[in-house]
């Protein structure tokens, strides 16, 4: 696989410039700028015309394959708001990695007074949020068919700075427009220039994982890539100049270091190129995300250039651009995110409905009103909202719920924002299903799907959607979760009885699962953890169900793998719920059998048909590994050949524990192993190497 190219503007702009067949010399654009940045010094030199932050209205052009929002190419609204919050704080230099520039480069270092602000009015005047969904007519896209992506969709670029986010085929994660000077000579290209004017970004290189799960890649998993390329569209060039000889190496900014190449990864300071600690640290650079933190001044100076001359097309524009303006008459719309609690399985009858949304008017929002039906009952609740919620903040909302055992279906809204009619109802509504039940058990404890597991363990989908149900398998019963929705991603929970972790001072999970292998066909696992009855739940750990089988059948134990997960965090608790969840949207079957939950640690995994496995331990001594069906006292014991008794035991609530003697004292020689279980008796004779 080859590796990914973090940027393709300078082919951009050599392609762009093959097309109007014309080039502009770069040496007099460049020359242009550095006579404007020497006039500005002086002291009757042009100056900044614009007063407080610049303002740059943004319409992100999400060009997908078809799936639901959140899904896929689709990427989430909170993808997007993610990465306009990074473009914000990098460019501002609030960035909160700001403090690792090294010391020797923060005198350099500079902030740029900019907003970058989601269009709140379309070209035509309609209310908006910045957000532009559009199937594309290709699957992915390559460098060289840039024209046929920006031509899915596009705003006026003189109005607003155009990102288009799509799945890009070719290993390129963004490329942007330079600025172009309006010279003479260049005037009847203008349109076709305009028709691409912005930045192309691949769709798992935008956001950040710090404001939420996002598949990124993992090199460009902060934002950062959005930033480098807005760095061009506003002038600046590659830290290195994409020129490597040290003599002739420019980017045309006085205070960066010169180097002649780029850097990649994330190597350790210092880095030394052309006689100069390198600033592989800049915004410029083709470092990892989590290595970028800083722009210098003189690149901020060369931006502000770019942002007041009037020479320079489709940039100054954007200031006064009509995309920053809410339309007339203000826009009241409320927009239901998630249904945090109740959780899917709880045994708590004392609950609690929590709601968090966003305002996505103009206004701040200080009024809504939040109904919700239970089974068909519907309850209203109005909110007077006593700290206003900023346009674009976020807010949650909690309301008690007394209800008893059972199983319910959930449906929220949210109605009259300031008391006004939401412009947009089609995101006012979300409907969950959850159970209250008061199912126990004691540790250790198994479950292996032979008859109707609900007795003990709950399984359910509070998106409605497919659900783990009972199948045949290799293993006579399993579980199998298949999702079929072809409108959302979909997960299932499979939920434990409340257990006493009160006298464990450690506990271990097991699990066997079996799903086919094929490319991007993985389901996203977890377990989380509930100490107060299900009121909550905490993540545990998260994990890929990746590929054991290369067929949807499950006919031998080759087909299955095995998981275990260490469960100490939780001892000594008295209440511990468990739960797995699988996620998954259109995809092959996953099967799931086999749960021990250990009172210790997790045992050797032996034959289901066994009774109990003898094996020597790794210290000399002998271990037992139970397999009963229910949990027993069982009763063992070892003699030597002559009959003498060397170990009894009798251990209470035995189900699958594995119990060590140490017997590095006797002499080397045949023994015997007796034992009484489920109503049999079974002996062994084992070698015991001794002293």
């Amino acid at each position: 696989m080859q590796a990914q190219i973090r940027c393709a503007t300078t082919e951009q702009t050599n392609a762009l410039f093959e097309r109007i067949q014309k080039q502009e010399r770069r040496e007099i654009f460049e020359k242009a700028i550095r006579d404007k940045s020497i006039n500005r010094l002086q002291p009757n030199g042009k100056q900044r015309t614009h007063a407080g932050p610049y303002q740059i209205p943004v319409v992100v052009h999400i060009i997908h394959n078809g799936e639901p929002v959140g899904i896929g190419t689709n990427i989430p609204d909170e993808q997007v708001f993610s990465q306009i919050r990074v473009l914000n704080d990098d460019f501002k230099r609030l960035n909160n990695d700001a403090n690792l520039t090294p010391a020797e480069f923060l005198p350099l270092a500079g902030g740029l007074d900019i907003e970058f602000v989601l269009a709140r009015q379309s070209p035509d005047g309609q209310p908006s949020n910045g957000i532009v969904r559009k199937k594309g007519s290709k699957s992915g896209y390559i460098f060289e068919e840039e024209v046929l992506l920006k031509s899915e969709s596009i705003w006026p670029t003189e109005d607003y700075l155009n990102i288009w986010v799509c799945r890009m085929t070719d290993d390129v994660v963004g490329y942007a427009q330079f600025p172009i000077s309006d010279l003479q000579g260049l005037e009847e290209y203008q349109n076709e220039i305009a028709s691409t004017d912005g930045v192309a970004i691949a769709h798992d290189a935008f956001g950040s994982i710090e404001d939420g799960n996002f598949n990124l890649l993992s090199r460009f998993n902060r934002g950062r890539t959005l930033t480098h390329e807005v760095g061009h569209y506003f002038g600046l060039r590659h830290i290195w100049g994409d020129d490597s000889n040290c003599n002739t190496t420019t980017d045309y900014v006085a205070d960066t270091p010169k180097q002649n190449n780029d850097t990649s990864g994330c190597p350790t300071h210092p880095q030394v190129s052309c006689s100069n600690t390198k600033m592989f640290q800049n915004f410029m650079d083709y470092t990892n995300d989590v290595c970028m933190n800083l722009f210098t001044a003189g690149q901020v100076d060369r931006m502000e250039i770019i942002l007041n001359d009037d020479n320079v097309p489709r940039r100054k524009s954007l200031l006064s651009s009509l995309g920053l303006i809410f339309p007339p008459g203000g826009l009241q719309n409320v927009a239901l995110l998630d249904i945090i609690s109740p959780w899917p399985v709880s045994c708590a009858t004392e609950n609690v409905l929590t709601i968090r949304f966003q305002n996505i008017g103009s206004d701040p929002l200080t009024f809504i009103q939040l109904s919700y039906q239970l089974n068909g009952g519907t309850v209203t609740n109005t909110q007077q909202i006593f700290d206003p919620i900023a346009p674009f903040n976020y807010g949650e909302i909690s309301i008690p719920l007394l209800i008893s055992e059972g199983t319910y279906d959930l449906s929220v809204t949210l109605n009259l924002p300031n008391g006004a009619e939401d412009s947009n109802p089609n995101d006012n509504t979300l409907t969950k299903s959850f159970i209250i039940d008061g199912i126990v058990d004691q540790m250790p404890t198994r479950e292996r799907f032979e008859g109707f597991f609900n007795e003990k363990w709950t399984a359910i989908n509070p998106e409605d959607g497919d659900n783990w149900i009972l199948t045949s398998t290799f293993y006579n019963q399993s579980l199998v979760f298949q999702s079929l929705d072809f409108t959302q991603q979909s997960t299932a929970w499979l939920v434990s009885p409340n257990l006493d972790f009160s006298n464990l001072t450690e506990a271990n999970l097991r699990f066997d699962w079996s799903h086919r292998t094929s490319p991007n066909n993985d389901v996203n696992g977890s377990i989380l953890y509930s100490t107060d009855c299900g009121l909550n739940y905490l993540p545990l750990t998260s994990f890929i169900f990746e590929g054991t089988s290369n067929t949807t059948s499950v006919i031998s134990e080759d087909n299955w793998d095995s998981q275990v997960i260490n469960l100490n965090n939780l001892a000594n608790e008295p209440s511990v719920r468990l739960a797995i969840t699988a996620r998954a949207y259109l995809d092959d079957p996953l099967y799931l059998d086999n749960i021990e939950l250990y009172a210790g640690e997790a045992s050797p995994k032996i034959p289901l048909t066994e009774l109990v496995a003898i094996y020597p331990d790794q210290n000399g001594g002998l271990n037992l590994t139970f397999n009963v069906e229910e949990r027993q006292t069982v009763v063992f014991s070892i003699y030597d050949i002559t009959g003498k008794t060397l170990v009894k035991n009798i251990a209470v609530n035995t189900l699958n524990q594995t119990y060590t003697f140490p017997l590095s004292d006797v002499n080397t020689g045949i023994y015997v192993v007796h034992i009484k279980a489920d109503n049999q008796y079974y002996s062994q004779k084992v070698f015991i190497e001794g002293r």
